[in-house]
């Protein structure tokens, strides 16, 4: 699913290339992140701690790509012929 959106994010702009680097990069990070973060919350406060962070940051992203992310099909409008 991640390239289709980057697709419909990059559609004409010829940077479709450049939007699959930073995703790759950012999910990248994210990846080696989490775990680090998880692990030290997990020795020091304990495993529900731990998941209960992560489960916070996983929040965060979704409120945050559910309200900035634009909408980007097509606005359909219908008329409803009245004869």
């Amino acid at each position: 699913m991640v390239p289709l959106f980057i697709v419909d994010l990059t559609r004409g702009t010829g940077h479709f290339n450049l939007g699959q680097g930073i995703v790759g990069t950012t999910i990248g990070i994210g990846a080696s992140v989490s775990t680090t973060y998880a692990g030290y919350l997990s020795d020091h406060f304990g495993s529900p701690i731990a998941f209960l962070a992560l489960t916070g940051v996983a929040m965060v992203g979704f409120i945050a790509i559910s309200t900035l992310m634009p909408e980007t099909r097509p606005a359909h409008h219908s008329a409803i012929a009245l004869s």
